[in-house]
């Protein structure tokens, strides 16, 4: 039996921003239990290991998930740093950056691309010892990217950390040399406009009939131009979802996705965003749960790197996190919902998100 039962697309609606919600009191005291909790044992192990104050920031007391979760409903921090626990420690801060030059082969192609950078920080807050940590080439605006290792943005990233300055890392008042730091490079092209490679009158003309809700003729228009463009092939996906075929939709989807990463084709990241959206709905629709949960790996690494609240990405991790509920991992999916309740646009989702959690808060 299903602890949340298939739940219509009616739920996934777009609006122009986000409001930050308050979330259901129950769940918040649950978290604020577990942040404390997951602290504390942190804390306990930083005591064992017997370190001095310098030595502590090199720990290997390891944050678990679960404080990493409680930090973010809690205190509102995506990301919690060994440094935010350890007292007595001032984390080092950037007082000057550099930002990298996009290489111009790269940028030809329309490549992006991310670089981890491992460096020192001395005393005097200038960086030392640069190095490589990994380099990855894939579309940045595509929740759906897997990336591969790349070496194309290195010496580009590598340039431009030697010119960061920061004030130095303090302990007990007290400069510090600090070793093996990162920082990552982000090269991204910017589109903020839609580039149609075929057929802009016949573009405008599908949007025309959407407005209207002329499906038929949209889709008609989309059939005709599937060749001239992948926008079209998203807009029949779109099509298909509004329609509720989500078998179809689904398989549209990730026929564009596919598509845009072969052509190496730069697409606003909306699309991309709203694509991988609707895409979730309709496979949580379809009750293929495993596969919601397949995509999670790289629905991860883009939040995680890309620092975005789309009105579609609540949405999001409310089905990304009913599928895990669904599949037994009543943990982590209840950390989704609440965190997608958390960002929701409208009370009418925030108060179906709330039934949901009274739901599942009794198994926690």
């Amino acid at each position: 039996m299903k602890l949340i039962k298939y739940i219509t697309a009616s739920l996934v609606v777009f609006f122009s921003s986000v409001l930050t919600s308050q979330i259901n009191n129950d769940i918040k005291a649950f978290y604020e239990q577990t942040y404390h909790k997951e602290k504390n044992k942190f804390l306990e192990c930083l005591n064992k290991e017997g370190l001095d104050s310098i030595d502590q920031i090199y720990t290997k007391c390891e944050l678990s998930k679960n404080l990493k979760d409680s930090s973010y409903i809690v205190l509102n921090k995506p990301t919690l740093d060994v440094l935010d626990l350890l007292p007595g420690v001032e984390k080092y801060k950037a007082t000057k950056k550099s930002s990298p030059e996009y290489p111009s082969l790269m940028q030809r192609r329309g490549r992006m691309g991310y670089v981890i950078i491992r460096f020192d920080i001395n005393k005097d807050g200038n960086v030392e010892n640069p190095s490589v940590a990994n380099g990855l080439c894939g579309d940045i605006y595509n929740p759906m990217t897997k990336y591969r290792t790349c070496d194309y943005f290195n010496n580009s990233a590598l340039k431009a950390i030697s010119n960061f300055e920061y004030i130095p890392t303090r302990v007990n008042g007290f400069e510090i040399r600090h070793a093996n730091l990162l920082h990552k490079f982000t090269f991204v092209m910017e589109n903020e406009r839609i580039e149609l490679n075929k057929a802009r009158g016949e573009y405008n003309k599908i949007i025309l009939a959407i407005k209207k809700n002329d499906l038929v003729s949209a889709l008609k228009i989309a059939n005709k131009n599937l060749k001239n463009d992948s926008l079209f092939l998203y807009q029949k996906a779109a099509i298909k979802f509004k329609q509720k075929k989500y078998a179809e939709s689904v398989d549209l989807f990730y026929e564009f996705s596919n598509k845009v990463t072969e052509e190496r084709q730069v697409v606003k990241e909306n699309f991309h965003i709203t694509a991988f959206s609707m895409l979730v709905t309709s496979l949580f629709n379809l009750g293929r749960f495993e596969d919601i949960v397949e995509l999670e790996k790289e629905y991860l690494f883009y939040i995680d790197n890309r620092n975005k609240i789309s009105t579609a990405l609540p949405i999001t991790d409310f089905y990304i996190g009913a599928s895990l509920a669904n599949l037994g991992n009543l943990t982590q999916g209840i950390f989704y919902i609440t965190k997608s309740q958390k960002n929701v646009s409208s009370k009418a989702e925030y108060d179906y998100i709330d039934s949901v959690i009274q739901q599942l808060k009794d198994y926690l």
